[in-house]
């Protein structure tokens, strides 16, 4: 499959974009401030979250 630029997205396509960036970057903050809540250690936690993306992305489908 060949890859389009963002400048390419319809409407709707960037609209979606903006909602899941949105989503994304809310997910961020509120994984920090439950760190910081918590008094956790910040890189134990994100390695943990990170594990959890990768185990998550071990189920998508490869294009390659």
């Amino acid at each position: 499959m060949d890859s389009i630029s963002f400048d390419e997205l319809n409407d709707n396509q960037i609209k979606e974009f903006e909602k899941l960036a949105d989503d994304y970057s809310y997910s961020l903050q509120m994984i920090n401030l439950f760190i910081e809540n918590n008094k956790l250690d910040c890189d134990e936690v994100w390695d943990k979250a990170n594990q959890a993306y990768d185990n998550d992305m071990s189920y998508a489908p490869n294009e390659d």
